[in-house]
């Protein structure tokens, strides 16, 4: 037997009644925060794995629309965070979704507390939306906006760099070698006698290529 929705709330949705029983599933008459009333099945409501579920009766909507045409990018960096790490049918998923990447619950069901958000740390279209910990979530304190190179920088180090520091590898005994990569040329920065010196040089050589643009 399905599970009586009466009484729940989903979203800006209260549902008030049952509307229809029906052995491929029930529909409920809801009463929106707006005023409205809507009638709705039980997979519109609770959503799938496939499905996301419905929020209001189309007013949420509509006012978010106003803001969706204002600020287009936002708008699909937010579904595209989202289908990344929840759609499986997605190209990329392995590299979210599949390894436990997930969005915050406020920002996964309110595009307008991601906007908010976002305005108010630092977006800018010259910039990048990036996670600082690039093995947890979308959230809050894990996100920032960044430039490109500091994007580039901030990628997660190769799993076979024992060092903890990119662009620095052991090398032999006692030695560490330091390199940069950038836009598919990859530069060699020298061989050194201390992690710390080649630390030193992977990070000059970023400044420098931050100022100049060439490695």
């Amino acid at each position: 037997m399905e599970e009586n929705l009466v009484g729940r709330k989903f979203g800006y949705l209260n549902v008030i009644a049952l509307n229809n029983e029906h052995r491929l599933g029930n529909s409920w008459l809801c009463a929106c925060q707006c005023g409205k009333e809507i009638v709705l099945s039980t997979i519109h409501l609770i959503g799938s794995k496939n499905r996301r579920p419905y929020k209001s009766c189309g007013c949420k909507q509509k006012s978010r629309k106003g803001k969706t045409m204002k600020y287009p990018d936002l708008y699909a960096k937010w579904a595209d965070i989202i289908d990344r790490c929840y759609n499986p049918d997605r190209q990329n998923y392995s590299r979210f979704g599949a390894k436990g990447i997930t969005v915050c619950e406020e920002w996964r069901n309110s595009f307008e507390i991601f906007l908010e958000w976002n305005l108010a740390n630092g977006y800018d279209t010259d910039l990048r939306f990036s996670r600082k910990d690039k093995t947890k979530p979308y959230e809050p304190d894990n996100c920032h906006w960044v430039s490109i190179f500091d994007q580039h920088t901030n990628k997660s180090k190769m799993s076979n760099n024992k060092s903890g520091y990119t662009g620095v590898c052991s090398h032999g005994e006692n030695k560490y070698r330091a390199y940069i990569s950038r836009k598919g040329k990859r530069k060699y920065l020298g061989l050194f006698d201390t992690i710390d010196e080649a630390a030193k040089a992977r990070k000059e050589a970023e400044e420098y290529y931050e100022k100049h643009g060439i490695l």
